[in-house]
């Protein structure tokens, strides 16, 4: 559902699924949401950066409002080389999505993943200020 229309570029259906009242912690980037015109500039920021990214899931537990989904991250990050050359990576990142749903609409929404391994300290960098306390 979310997951799809992102990676069709659908960022205000993503957006959509999320209640009024929300929060989204991203807690590798340490980034916590919980305005809608904001979660939508992340999104869109993410997918400027690895417009190849696609998560794959790897297995998805559902509860009455809750759904646990692992899943592994693959996309292509570009990264400073010698002499001021550049070479492109492959990430394969594992985490995991805790989402809490209400009336059908997400709630909330943390995701787990290992930061050193990510290699997106790039699209935090856009959202320091962002965060909300």
């Amino acid at each position: 559902m979310v997951w799809d229309a992102l990676v069709k570029g659908d960022v205000d259906t993503a957006v959509a699924y999320f209640a009024e009242q929300f929060r989204f912690i991203d807690h590798a980037l340490d980034l916590d949401f919980r305005d809608k015109t904001k979660l939508a500039g992340f999104f869109q920021k993410e997918r400027e950066l690895y417009p190849d990214g696609r998560r794959t899931p790897e297995g998805v537990f559902i509860g009455n409002d809750w759904v646990v989904s692992k899943w592994t991250l693959r996309t292509t990050v570009t990264q400073p080389w010698f002499g001021g050359a550049s070479r492109k990576v492959q990430v394969a990142l594992p985490g995991i999505s805790i989402v809490e749903l209400a009336q059908g609409r997400i709630i909330s929404w943390e995701d787990y993943y290992d930061s050193s391994r990510s290699r997106s300290s790039a699209l935090a960098d856009h959202f320091t200020d962002w965060i909300e306390l």
